[in-house]
């Protein structure tokens, strides 16, 4: 793996935990242009169902929630493991 897509998803996975979702979402793209793997395109994924989700409450923002959700779905289906899988994230973040 070229060192760039390594630097690009460890800051996309940092920039996710740390709840700057736009960051991640533009970093892991970036990462992916460059190489696509399997890794980068869960933290994609985990930041587009986050980005989603912040929109859920706002009734205003429905139409371009579901744009973030179509995107993520399209990704990684399984919104279950990606709930999981981003716990542990910060969970592991939170421990550092």
């Amino acid at each position: 793996m070229p060192d760039c897509v390594a630097s690009l998803r460890i800051t996309s996975i940092i920039a996710l935990t740390n709840g700057d979702v736009d960051e991640a979402i533009k970093n892991s793209r970036k990462a992916l242009e460059i190489m696509n793997y399997e890794i980068g395109e869960l933290v994609l994924a985990c930041a587009l169902y986050t980005k989603w989700a912040s929109f859920l409450n706002y009734p205003e923002k429905q139409e371009e929630a579901k744009k973030y959700f179509d995107q993520a779905w399209s990704i990684y289906p399984n919104l279950n493991e990606v709930i999981e899988i981003t716990k542990f994230i910060n969970q592991q973040m939170s421990q550092q």
